[in-house]
């Protein structure tokens, strides 16, 4: 099987400088990605057609030698190497899962969706790499885990367990995995965070604030804060008596259960105090930030939901001009799901997977990855 030239310098720039080890372990990932590029499939019988390089893929992939993890931590560094150029990258974080067919039980998978339902997979929070004009660079961080294949007994309410036995944690070693690789690699790029509403709880904003980047977070609770005049009051209300902005036209893409059209934007913003307490370190800290809300009025079909997205951010925010910006940062979440789309279900197919480690599959996932 040959593989194409763009192909092969691809592979060879993302993978080429990893340490692995051995060099035939590093050559044999390099050209294991670039023939996935030129024919992506979800099974590595699909991908390789030559009996040579399937049994080189089957070997890699099922290796001792090669960590996971060490995978990961090598593709992540060189695509924050990719944001060097960049003064300024948006990086959104979203969680899924990679469900697998394991009806005999036999895989090394645990527990997707709700236990009830008995699907069986792998769980991955991604940290996705996006151009200012919305270019996708790649998975800066990706972190996987094994959840219990049964629901474990007397776990309590999450409100009562800490953070660190929460998939919460999760995220929170995501974020900080980027701007350590950022910092290493990319130390003259500042990245904007964008995180849907799993994003608006405490720990999350805690650790976002800690960095020395900038984040924008679309609101989930209508928290009580303390506005200019020192009043104390719910965000919504404090967002439905403030005085508008402006308005504008957003071209809406067509997406499932909502139609592509031109939608009427009416934006507000105000600045506001969040009085939080850290779940990590238990210690209390007021955080001033932004609430931008962007409402559609008048533009929305009937039997859907009309646009209202309210936006919390430690970037200024204050002017029309600004509030624009800051929803047109959120809007490029949407690369995230165009790359698990990808990723899963489109060209590359991950989930058709027969490989029944969880390293092996992991490894396997985070190639694909790569290609998606």
């Amino acid at each position: 099987m040959v593989m194409t030239l763009a192909a092969g310098a691809w592979a060879k720039d993302t993978f080429g400088g990893m340490d692995l080890g051995d060099s035939r372990r590093t050559s044999r990932l390099v050209r294991m990605a670039a023939l996935a590029a030129d024919r992506p499939s979800g099974t590595v019988t699909a991908v390789y057609d030559d009996d040579a390089d399937q049994q080189g893929a089957y070997d890699f992939l099922e290796s001792e030698h090669v960590d996971a993890e060490v995978l990961e931590a090598g593709h992540g560094a060189a695509v924050a190497a990719c944001c060097a150029g960049s003064r300024e990258l948006l990086v959104v974080v979203d969680g899924s899962s990679l469900t697998f067919v394991d009806r005999a039980k036999k895989r090394e998978l645990g527990s997707v969706g709700t236990y009830c339902a008995g699907a069986r997979g792998l769980k991955v929070v991604t940290a996705y790499a996006v151009e200012c004009t919305g270019v996708p660079v790649g998975p800066l961080c990706q972190s996987f885990w094994r959840r219990p294949a049964r629901k474990p007994p007397n776990r309590g309410s999450a409100a009562k367990r800490p953070v660190k036995r929460k998939e919460t944690q999760r995220w929170l070693d995501t974020i900080e995995c980027c701007v350590e690789r950022l910092g290493k690699d990319a130390p003259n790029t500042r990245a904007t965070f964008l995180i849907d509403r799993e994003g608006d709880s405490a720990a999350m904003l805690c650790t976002l604030a800690r960095t020395d980047h900038d984040f924008v977070v679309r609101g989930h609770w209508d928290r009580e804060v303390e506005d200019d005049g020192g009043r104390r009051r719910k965000l919504r209300h404090v967002l439905t008596y403030s005085k508008s902005l402006g308005s504008y036209e957003l071209a809406v893409e067509a997406r499932p259960k909502r139609e592509a059209r031109q939608a009427h934007i009416e934006l507000t913003s105000v600045e506001v105090t969040i009085s939080l307490r850290d779940p990590v370190t238990q210690k209390a800290f007021d955080l001033r930030l932004w609430a931008v809300r962007a409402m559609e009025v008048g533009t929305c079909p009937a039997g859907e939901d009309r646009i209202e997205w309210v936006l919390l951010t430690n970037k200024p925010s204050r002017t029309l001009a600004q509030a624009k910006e800051r929803v047109r940062e959120y809007a490029f979440r949407w690369r995230i799901e165009e790359f698990h789309r990808a990723w899963k279900s489109g060209g590359c197919n991950v989930e058709l997977s027969q490989l029944e480690s969880e390293s092996a599959l992991r490894k396997w996932a985070i190639v694909l990855a790569a290609v998606a």
